[in-house]
């Protein structure tokens, strides 16, 4: 993707669990980092159907060559010992450009979607409009757009695409952006997830949704791609990642490659279209 140096941007990032009678929980928010290197592909419009589709490369994982199950450390230990057994797979894909389409997506069908949702907080680094503004806000935008009875949010997270760009007294859950394809939990942590640590909700199913917002400027470099559920196959394409935190192991979920992935992202995504998902992404 081309880049601009006055133009970049950061996002910020919501975890919310809503409550549904009709809704099966599904993948969840804390971010796997597996990547060890940073491997990018210039944007290429030779394999690209529409102007704006992008032509870039994406780290998948590859199997394990000892059948050894896959993790990393979010906090890395002192060298010699190793900070994850996972490795890469670059390959080369097509991110297609969902502007102008965003009405063939939705959260049931293909796992995520856009709306149209202005924020009305002016300051979205600023922690106390976060939780005291910001949260209420997300609440409701969800229980308007899914129908849920209740809606509680987990926890939130900076990111920026470049450590310069602006700096926060005080503010340290920033983080780049994660250039590994991943989900952010299995089932299984999902579900551990929301019977142990969210039990105040009301029993019944519950979906755990991932809310992106551009903070500032649209976005013009590093922008979040998502994979189109329908183009999963959940058995054969996923493989379980144990991420080691400093108080606990969240168990997340890996991808290997396969030619019937579709990838989408939105040009110039501004802050006025929060993104919903629950499915393996990418920022590229």
């Amino acid at each position: 993707m081309a880049s601009s140096p006055t133009a970049r941007s950061h996002k910020i990032q919501r975890q919310a669990i809503s409550h549904h009678p009709d809704l099966l929980c599904a993948s969840a928010c804390d971010v796997l980092t597996c990547s060890p290197q940073l491997n990018i592909g210039t944007a290429d419009s030779t394999m690209a159907s529409r102007p704006t589709d992008v032509q870039t490369i994406l780290n998948y994982t590859s199997p394990s060559p000892n059948g050894e199950g896959l993790w990393c450390y979010i906090l890395r230990p002192t060298p010699p010992k190793p900070w994850t057994n996972t490795m890469n797979d670059p390959r080369d894909v097509v991110i297609h450009d969902a502007r102008g389409r965003e009405d063939e997506f939705s959260l049931d069908r293909s796992g995520f979607e856009f709306i149209t949702y202005p924020s009305a907080v002016p300051d979205l680094f600023d922690e106390w409009s976060i939780k005291k503004m910001y949260y209420p806000e997300v609440v409701k935008m969800l229980q308007q757009h899914t129908g849920a009875s209740r809606v509680m949010i987990a926890g939130h997270m900076h990111r920026r695409s470049h450590p310069g760009a602006q700096t926060i007294s005080g503010f340290t859950d920033i983080t780049g952006p994660a250039f590994a394809v991943h989900g952010d939990r299995t089932m299984d942590s999902a579900h551990y997830l929301a019977e142990n640590q969210l039990d105040v909700l009301p029993k019944g199913r519950r979906r755990i949704i991932n809310v992106w917002r551009p903070i500032g400027e649209p976005v013009y470099d590093v922008p979040l791609a998502v994979l189109d559920y329908r183009t999963i196959d959940t058995v054969h394409d996923l493989v379980p990642v144990v991420v080691k935190y400093a108080a606990q192991d969240i168990e997340t979920l890996a991808a290997f490659y396969s030619e019937k992935h579709m990838w989408y992202y939105l040009k110039n995504q501004a802050r006025v279209t929060p993104r919903f998902w629950f499915c393996a992404k990418f920022s590229f």
